[in-house]
C-alpha cells in the first residue's frame, strides 16, 4: 500500500471514530455554534450599560443652592434620583462665591470603579458648564471668550472603516480562531492518549506501514475537525453580527462569502499548527486523562500569544503567531487595507514547526513499535 492510500485509510478511520463519538461531537458543534452568540451577548450587555449611563440618574445634595447647573446636567440626560450610587454634592456657598467672582467646589462621591462612565459624563458636563460661566465672565468684562481656546480642533475621519469596526474586528476575529482550539481537544486526546490507553494503537503497528503516514492521517482528521467547527462557527458569527445594532450603531463588518473563505484560508495554517502541536504534546500521556491535562497545558499558549501581542509594538505584533491572523483578518472584515507579507512569513514559519512536530511523532511511533514488538 502506498503512502498516500495510507495517509487516506488512517484519516477516514479516525474520521469515522470523531463521528461514533456522539457526546465529543455534540459538544463540539454546540461550542462552535453558541461561541459567537455568546461573546454577541457579551457586547449587548456592554451596549446595554452604555445606553444607561447616556441617561443616568444621581443623588444630588444641595441642588436647590445650584439650579441652573442642575437644569444643565438634566439637559445633558444626568437627572436626579435617589437611588444612585453617585452623589453631587453642592454646598451652600456655591451661589454666593459664583456671584463674587470666586471659585465655587462641587463634590462627586461614590463607588467610581463600578459607574466609571456615569462618572466620567458627570465630571465632564460640570467642567463644561465652568467653561460656560467663565466665557461669560470674560464677555462682560468685554473680553472675547476666545482667548480661552485659542486653537479649534476639526478632526476629519478619513478611514473607510468605522471606529466600532476597528475595535470588533480583532476581537471577533480571535474568538472564532479560538474556537476550532476547544474543537479538536476531544478528537485529539481521543486519538493520541486515548487510543494509547486502548492499545488502539498496537494494530496500527503491527501493519507494514510506514511510520510517519500515522501521524500524518491523525493530524489530517483533527484539521478536517477544526476546520468544520471553525466553519461551524462562522456561519453562526456571520448570521449573528450582520446587520446588528448597538446604540444606533451598526458595526460596518464586512461579512460576506468572500471574506468567510479568506477567513479559512487564512485559519488553515493556524489550525494546522496548533492540531500538529496538541498531537505533539499528547503523545507523552499514557492515559486519557494525562492527555486532559497536557493538551490544557498546550491551549495556555493562544493566550500566551495574544498577551504578548497586546503590549509588543505595532510593527512586531503583525509577525507573530494569531496576532498575523488577527490583524490580516480584522483588517479584511473592517474593510481597511490588508497587508498579505506577514502572514506568508508565519505560514513559512508554522511550516517548519508543523514538519518538526510531526517527525517527532514519527519517531515516537516507530519507539513504540519496537517495544511492542519486545
Amino acid at each position: 500500500m502506498t503512502l498516500i492510500k495510507t495517509i487516506k485509510v488512517i484519516l477516514f478511520k479516525e474520521l469515522l471514530e470523531v463521528v461514533r463519538d456522539r457526546r465529543s461531537l455534540t459538544s463540539a458543534i454546540l461550542l462552535s455554534v453558541l461561541m459567537p452568540v455568546f461573546m454577541l451577548a457579551g457586547y449587548y450587555f456592554a451596549a446595554q450599560e452604555e445606553k444607561k449611563a447616556q441617561t443616568a440618574e444621581i443623588r444630588i445634595s444641595g441642588a436647590q443652592n445650584a439650579p441652573s447647573l442642575i437644569s444643565f446636567l438634566a439637559s445633558k440626560g444626568l437627572t436626579q434620583g435617589d437611588e444612585s450610587e453617585l452623589e453631587l454634592i453642592i454646598p451652600e456657598d456655591y451661589r454666593n462665591k459664583l456671584s463674587s467672582g470666586y471659585r465655587a467646589t462641587v463634590t462627586i462621591r461614590g463607588d467610581m470603579s463600578s459607574n466609571n462612565t456615569v462618572t466620567a459624563r458627570l465630571f465632564g458636563n460640570i467642567q463644561l458648564f465652568a467653561s460656560q460661566i467663565a466665557g461669560s465672565r470674560l464677555v462682560a468684562r468685554g473680553v472675547s471668550p476666545v482667548v480661552m481656546n485659542p486653537i479649534n480642533v476639526n478632526k476629519q475621519d478619513t478611514g473607510e472603516a468605522s471606529s466600532i469596526a476597528r475595535f470588533v474586528a480583532p476581537l471577533f476575529v480571535f474568538m472564532l480562531l479560538m474556537t476550532p482550539i476547544y474543537s479538536v481537544m476531544p478528537a485529539c486526546i481521543d486519538c493520541t492518549a486515548g487510543e494509547r490507553e486502548r492499545h488502539g494503537l498496537y494494530p496500527l503497528l503491527l501493519q507494514p506501514i510506514a511510520p510517519i503516514s500515522i501521524p500524518i492521517g491523525k493530524w489530517l482528521m483533527l484539521i478536517t475537525v477544526g476546520m468544520s467547527g471553525l466553519l461551524l462557527a462562522i456561519c453562526s458569527g456571520f448570521v449573528a453580527y450582520d446587520n446588528i445594532e448597538f446604540n444606533g450603531m451598526t458595526l460596518g463588518l464586512n461579512l460576506t462569502v468572500v471574506s468567510a473563505a479568506l477567513f479559512l484560508l487564512v485559519a488553515l495554517p493556524t489550525i494546522a499548527l496548533l492540531s500538529a502541536m496538541m498531537m505533539g504534546v499528547a503523545t507523552f500521556a499514557k492515559t486519557f486523562k494525562e492527555g486532559q491535562t497536557y493538551v490544557g497545558l498546550a491551549t495556555i499558549f493562544p493566550v500566551f500569544i495574544a498577551g504578548v501581542g497586546s503590549i509588543a509594538d505595532d510593527k512586531y505584533q503583525a509577525f507573530l503567531p494569531l496576532w498575523a491572523e488577527a490583524t490580516l483578518l480584522g483588517n479584511v472584515l473592517s474593510g481597511t487595507e490588508t497587508h498579505w507579507l506577514p502572514w506568508l512569513f508565519t505560514v513559512f514559519c508554522y511550516g517548519l514547526l508543523i514538519s518538526a512536530f510531526l517527525f517527532w511523532m514519527s519517531r515516537s511511533i516507530q519507539r513504540q513499535a519496537l517495544e511492542s514488538s519486545n
